[in-house]
């Protein structure tokens, strides 16, 4: 299922109205479409492997992982894989632990996802934050890319403090890019993807700083 993000939207007017300073996101980006993940527990899985790792090496391991589960990964191999052989294809034992923890977290239904979109956001949060491996951020990138809730914006995303920075002119700290953020409820997706497009757009030199 894909959610698409437009500037014309209803949405984008509310944030403008509520916050002028974002014009220069929305200038040189029409639209932004995301593909909402269609396996929870796959996303999640995803989520623990490409912690701390850059996106080529991450998703090696990823699908080395996956080959090594005859193309499929689902709860049940996961639980009873081999810590060996899952170490074989590029992860750490930490990572090994996490997703054989969530696998028995979802078994168990302690983690209930097929029910998760049912709860609210905080629900969410509160529920996944639980697992071994899954920290806020995580909890809130699973919000935007796998439920399609429309009220996330992370402060602890440095992507997203350097784009606010680049718009205000100095550094913005967590603190006020969660304040700044309160004026774009309950639209906090489109700004928060938006942002991430700003500052992909911006030149290399500029981007880093």
């Amino acid at each position: 299922m894909n959610v698409i993000y437009h500037r014309d939207s209803s949405e984008a007017t509310t944030v403008l109205a509520s916050d002028p300073t974002l014009k220069p996101i929305f200038d040189k980006t029409a639209e932004i479409v995301i593909k909402l993940d269609s396996d929870l527990f796959l996303s999640l899985v995803s989520t623990i492997i490409y912690q701390q790792l850059s996106g080529t090496v991450a998703e090696k391991i990823y699908q080395r992982v996956k080959l090594s589960f005859d193309g499929e990964i689902t709860v049940d191999k996961m639980i009873n894989a081999d810590p060996e052989q899952l170490r074989l294809q590029g992860l750490s034992y930490r990572k090994i632990s996490y997703l054989q923890s969530l696998a028995n977290e979802v078994k168990e239904k302690n983690v209930d996802l097929e029910h998760i979109r049912d709860l609210s956001d905080k629900e969410v949060i509160e529920m996944l934050t639980r697992i071994k491996g899954i920290g806020q951020w995580s909890a809130e990138m699973f919000l935007l890319f796998s439920l399609g809730r429309k009220d996330v914006f992370s402060s602890r995303d440095l992507g997203l403090r350097k784009a606010l920075g680049k718009l205000h002119g100095r550094p913005i700290s967590m603190e006020e890019a969660e304040i700044l953020s309160d004026k774009w409820t309950p639209h906090k997706s489109i700004v928060s993807l938006f942002l991430w497009r700003y500052l992909e757009n911006q030149p290399k030199d500029e981007a880093s700083r």
